[in-house]
C-alpha cells in the first residue's frame, strides 16, 4: 500500500475534536463574539481579511467611527473590540444575527456558581449533576435553586448568507442561566416551526427530524436584553426571536449542498462536553460519577413511548425555564 496524503482521508483516520475553540454571547451588547485567537484555532477561511479588517479598527482614530468595506456581508462578522469586566480587551467578531448550524448539543449541567460555592457545595464551576437525569435532578433541588446553575454547550458552524462555511472547525457556543434558557427555548421552538413547514411544503402528515437533519438547517436568531434574577436586575444576552420558515420557503433553510460535510464532522463529536470540560478544567471539574455526555435511555429513549418522552422533555424544560430566569450570575462564560 503507498501511502500519501489522500489516505488520511479515509475514515479509519478519522479523530475527535480537541482544543475546541470557543464563542459566547456577550450580555449588554446582545452579540455571538468570537475572539481573535479562536478565530485562529476555528482555521477562518477568510482570516486574512478578518485580520486586516480588525488592524484597520485598531488604528480607527478615537471618535471617528470604523466602516466597513462596501458590499460587506455582515453575515461573516463584524470587527469588534470588548472590554470584560475585569479590564482585558480581546479584540475579535461579533455577530448581531448570527447564522447557525447546531451539530450537538450537551444535556444541561449543573454548575456551582458563586453563591454555592460560598455556601462550600463546591467549587465555582464545578459540575456536579447532569440534569437529564432523575439523580441529577433531585441534585438540584437538594440545594438552594441560586446555589446552582444551568450550563448547556452547543458544537456550531457559523455560514455566510450563501450559505458557505465560515470556518473549517466547529465552535463550542456555551451559555448557561437564563440565557441558555432563551437560547434552548428558541432553539426548541425554531426546530419545531421548520417540521411544520417542511411537513406543510411535502403535504403530507407532520413529520419530526433528528438530530441529523435538524443539523442541516440554518438557525438565524436575534438578541436583545433581558433582566433576570430574583431581583430582576441582572441582564442576560437572551435570543428573542428568529428568521422563521414557511411552507413557502423552507427549502432556503436547509443548507443542502453542504449537508454531507455536516454530516462527516458530526461523526466526530461524540464526547465533546467532557472534552471542553477537560480543556477548562482550571474552571470547572466534574463532579466523580457524572456523565455530561449523553442524554440516558432510560429516562428520554428506549424505555418510553415517544408522545411521553416529549411530554415530560417540554414539562421539564418549562419549568426548568422559569428557575433559569431566576440565575443571578449573567457571566455567559
Amino acid at each position: 500500500m503507498t501511502v500519501t496524503l489522500d489516505t488520511f482521508k479515509s475514515p479509519e483516520f478519522r479523530g475527535n475534536f480537541s482544543k475546541l475553540p470557543i464563542c459566547q454571547l456577550l450580555n449588554g451588547k446582545n452579540i455571538l463574539f468570537i475572539k481573535s485567537d479562536n478565530i485562529k484555532l476555528s482555521g477562518w477561511v477568510k482570516r486574512a481579511e478578518v485580520e486586516n479588517l480588525l488592524a484597520q479598527l485598531q488604528a480607527t482614530p478615537k471618535g471617528k467611527k470604523f466602516t466597513l468595506p462596501e458590499g460587506y456581508d455582515v453575515a461573516c462578522g463584524t470587527p469588534f473590540i470588548h472590554t470584560y469586566r475585569n479590564g482585558n480587551s480581546e479584540s475579535g467578531l461579533a455577530f448581531e444575527c448570527p447564522r447557525i448550524h447546531v451539530l450537538a448539543s450537551s444535556p444541561r449541567m449543573i454548575e456551582v456558581n458563586d453563591k454555592g460555592a460560598e455556601a462550600g457545595i463546591g467549587r465555582k464551576g464545578d459540575i456536579i449533576g447532569n440534569f437529564e437525569t432523575w439523580h441529577g435532578q433531585s441534585i438540584r433541588e437538594s440545594h438552594p435553586k441560586e446555589f446552582t446553575t444551568l450550563r448547556t454547550l452547543h458544537m456550531i458552524y457559523l455560514v455566510d448568507t450563501s450559505g458557505s462555511f465560515l470556518h473549517k472547525v466547529p465552535l463550542v457556543l456555551t451559555v448557561h442561566g437564563g440565557a441558555a434558557a432563551f437560547f434552548g427555548q428558541q432553539l426548541e421552538n425554531f426546530y419545531k416551526l421548520v417540521e411544520i413547514a417542511y411537513s406543510d411544503s411535502q403535504g403530507e402528515s407532520f413529520y419530526t427530524l433528528n438530530e441529523q437533519a435538524r443539523a442541516v438547517t440554518v438557525f438565524q436568531p436575534t438578541f436583545d436584553t433581558e433582566l433576570v434574577g430574583t431581583d430582576a436586575r441582572a441582564e442576560v444576552c437572551a435570543v428573542v426571536g428568529f428568521n422563521e420558515p414557511t411552507a413557502e420557503n423552507v427549502k432556503e433553510f436547509f443548507n443542502l449542498p453542504n449537508a454531507e460535510k455536516i454530516w462527516g464532522t458530526q461523526q466526530s463529536l461524540s464526547g465533546f462536553a467532557s472534552r471542553y470540560l477537560k480543556q477548562f478544567e482550571k474552571f470547572h471539574q466534574i463532579a466523580p460519577g457524572v456523565e455530561v455526555d449523553e442524554f440516558p435511555e432510560e429516562q428520554f429513549g428506549k424505555t418510553m413511548p415517544k408522545n411521553q418522552v416529549d411530554d415530560l422533555y417540554h414539562q421539564v424544560k418549562q419549568e426548568n425555564l422559569t428557575a433559569l430566569q431566576q440565575d443571578e450570575d449573567p457571566d455567559n462564560f
